[in-house]
């Protein structure tokens, strides 16, 4: 296990797991509960690709992978294989939504964006096209966003305040 300091003084417990290289994290596909953190060892990244399995990326010590299935709710990109011994920090759909609750709107927002266009653009890379287009989705969810950058007659002294023209 991992402690991290809590708002309220004292540690929060995060689960800590250890896999043996060769070990399938998740696959391709499935859905996603959990974001890792890797405290030490690597992780290699797969997909389907006309039936044989590409490698298309690799994290190691101190690297995320996971969150994006925890954002935006959608299915595993990859399939994760440990490349050697590995200890992840394991991060909970829960632990990960209270924290995106919290967050400012517009960035939650923002980071629903990245994911989105990370996932694109993937995409079309597996499927040998050129630059990803933006889809009428990653348009509207543009436009929410520069809707909550307006902000009329506020008289605070608010300094995350401001007004796009």
């Amino acid at each position: 296990m991992s402690f991290i300091p809590s708002k309220t003084g004292g540690l929060q417990v995060l689960d800590r797991s250890v896999f043996p290289e060769g070990t399938r994290i998740f696959r391709e596909g499935d859905s996603g509960s959990r974001a890792y953190i890797v405290q030490k060892g690597s992780v290699e990244f797969f997909k389907k690709l006309d039936g044989e399995n590409v490698l298309v990326g690799s994290v190691g010590q101190g690297s995320i992978f996971g969150e994006m299935a925890l954002i935006d709710d959608q299915p595993r990109m990859a399939t994760a294989i440990v490349a050697e011994p590995t200890v992840c920090i394991v991060i909970s759909e829960a632990l990960f939504q209270r924290k995106l609750k919290v967050l400012d709107p517009f960035l939650a927002g923002v980071l629903r964006i990245l994911v989105e266009n990370i996932r694109s653009i993937q995409d079309q890379k597996m499927k040998g096209a050129g630059a990803a287009s933006a889809s009428d989705a990653e348009a509207a969810a543009v436009g929410a966003l520069m809707d909550q950058l307006v902000v009329s007659g506020q008289d605070d002294d608010d300094d995350d305040a401001f007004e796009v023209a």
